[in-house]
């Protein structure tokens, strides 16, 4: 995740370096890290050393949905340093035991971006359209497009506000998985969306499998047992059952009852 120092990586084989070292050019603009096996040793293959970056540094933190350190997995491993020397703010949906310097709650509301509109309101910072949008977007599919009973006039308030900043609403595409009880799958972690940006990978989201339709059935209606599926079955042999028993007409109709008729007369009023 950081890149503010150099890392050089190889093979190594214990008691295989004698020392490390480092000098100046004469011109003074390069820099040369000698690395010295020891007496009888082999010296480093070129083609074997690997470069990296790491050690990220920065003065404010943030981590948005979060309950401790260790569930941003290798973000946290790898960089211990940063979060003890920077000033950490932590995010969190639910009630956690305190690990960051700050944490701020957002228990009671629709979503973790509900929570940061507050704080960004409150703060008097006017987001830019594009963040506005994407928090809109975010509080649309937690809300069922603001259809859920939990909806507040502090949270229309909101959406006015991210509105007013230039939000833009989304086009419907499918029923927010948290509230669609046909879904399968788990939600992915951060440190999953995190890794998959990291690596330009595509976010991961949570399979969706389709949803049973089913006729609604009337109670009391004789045959309509057990589950759906079954219920339907139940209904359509019912019906054809009473078709078989229907009556039909033992005789052909008279002739007079198909043929046209014409009726004429003179009335005057």
């Amino acid at each position: 995740m950081g890149n503010r120092n150099l890392m050089v990586s190889f093979d190594y084989e214990e008691n295989s370096v004698e020392k490390v070292s480092y000098t100046i050019s004469d011109d003074g603009k390069k820099f040369n890290l000698i690395i010295s096996p020891k007496t009888g040793g082999r010296s480093l293959d070129p083609a074997k050393i690997e470069y990296s970056h790491t050690g990220a540094e920065a003065d404010l933190v943030f981590m948005v949905g979060v309950s401790q350190f260790e569930d941003l997995a290798e973000f946290y491993e790898n960089e211990r340093g940063l979060y003890t020397s920077a000033y950490t703010v932590a995010i969190s949906p639910y009630e956690t035991t305190p690990f960051a310097a700050l944490t701020l709650n957002t228990e009671g509301q629709s979503c973790i971006s509900e929570g940061m509109t507050v704080l960004l309101k409150e703060l008097g910072i006017n987001p830019h359209d594009d963040v506005a949008t994407n928090l809109l977007s975010a509080m649309e599919q937690a809300t069922n497009r603001f259809q859920s009973l939990g909806m507040t006039a502090e949270t229309f308030d909101l959406v006015a506000y991210l509105l007013r900043n230039g939000a833009r609403r989304s086009t419907p595409i499918t029923m927010n998985p948290a509230l669609n009880p046909h879904v399968s799958g788990s939600t992915p972690s951060f440190a999953e969306v995190l890794r998959a940006r990291a690596q330009g990978q595509p976010i991961p989201v949570m399979p969706v499998q389709p949803m049973l339709v089913t006729q609604p059935m009337m109670s009391g209606q004789p045959g309509i047992t057990g589950q759906p599926g079954v219920q339907n079955q139940n209904v359509i042999h019912q019906l054809q059952h009473e078709e078989q028993h229907i009556v039909q007409p033992t005789q052909p109709a008279p002739d007079e009852w198909t043929k046209p008729k014409i009726f004429t007369g003179k009335t005057m009023v």
